[in-house]
């Protein structure tokens, strides 16, 4: 399953789409995703992000301000 697929999975919205891919998550939070990326495991970490994003529940994400 793509990224892409995930997102419309999980209700993500494609709001604008240039250089990079921009999605608004259900939560409000905004997913970026690069057009063209130049890492080789950027599909692993743009996967980690979007399950952070979706895991984060009001705006805390477990860092230290």
């Amino acid at each position: 399953m793509t990224i892409q697929q995930q997102l419309k999975r999980c209700g993500a919205v494609l709001v604008r789409q240039r250089k990079h891919q921009i999605w608004r998550l259900p939560n409000g939070r905004n997913f970026v995703m690069a057009a063209t990326p130049s890492d080789w495991r950027a599909a692993q970490k743009q996967i980690h992000d979007l399950r952070r994003l979706l895991r984060v529940k009001g705006g805390q994400d477990g860092k230290g301000a």
